[in-house]
């Protein structure tokens, strides 16, 4: 139906009118989500003094799945609300904005399950060199790695990571890594320096920097959902967030 608002699904629950501002953001990240809600693209309005939400959805099929959905709930200050949906409007209807309103997060088609299973699987041809010192250079990983591969640096690309005294060069070639490897092992300027070389393994976490102050977790959970695949767990660290 293109860009078209279908009528509103009402949304009710044990929520105080003080509440609002918090639960119209939590509505918007529960409602955007397939995963949580059967949801998707979509904005809400809360009304004013009184527990109540509207959710306009853009796709019928999304709406008719949300109200198909037998059972919905959600967490709000370490309890859990249940929440009564129908079709209908609002009276009083407000649009407060909350410092971390979620539809700053631009909604996107959801992927494919083959697209989600793909995500998993993608593995970078790449290389990590473990016990770099500070005292070899950027020049000389280089020179070493070019060496190493009979390869010049067109063919790869090297990053440092020195809080982990590791080093990860990515090959253009997949098949780059398996020679890489072996030759390192024996390689003089390698056992010279302390240096071992082994693949890159897939990535079981990610770190995000730079978020906001509220509902920190919902809003991480809703974007890795959207655009890679939900995660397993969202651990925050209390003194950097």
């Amino acid at each position: 139906m293109g860009d078209t608002e279908l009528p509103p699904v009402t949304v009710e629950g044990d929520w105080s009118p003080d509440q609002n501002r918090t639960m119209k953001n939590k509505l918007q990240i529960y409602f955007q989500s397939k995963k949580k809600s059967s949801g998707g693209d979509c904005r809400v309005e809360a009304e004013d003094g009184a527990p109540r939400a509207a959710v306009f959805f853009r796709s019928e099929a999304v709406r008719d799945r949300v109200l198909a959905r037998k059972n919905h709930e959600i967490l709000l200050e370490n309890r859990t609300l249940i929440l009564r949906l129908s079709s209908g409007s609002l009276q009083n209807p407000t649009n407060s904005d909350g410092d971390s309103d979620p539809k700053t997060l631009k909604s996107e088609p959801e992927p494919s399950a083959t697209k989600r299973n793909n995500s998993k699987s993608t593995h970078r041809p790449a290389v990590v060199l473990e016990n770099v010192s500070e005292n070899l250079t950027r020049d000389l990983l280089l020179m070493l790695v070019e060496n190493i591969s009979k390869l010049d640096e067109h063919n790869f690309s090297l990053e440092i990571i020195w809080e982990s005294k590791m080093a990860v060069v990515v090959f253009n070639n997949p098949a780059d890594v398996e020679k890489f490897i072996p030759a390192s092992q024996n390689h003089s300027t390698m056992r010279k320096h302390g240096l071992s070389a082994r693949a890159l393994g897939a990535a079981t976490g990610v770190r995000v920097e730079g978020l906001p102050q509220k509902d920190v977790k919902d809003l991480l959970e809703l974007w890795f959902e959207k655009h890679w695949v939900l995660p397993d767990k969202v651990v925050m660290v209390p003194e950097e967030q």
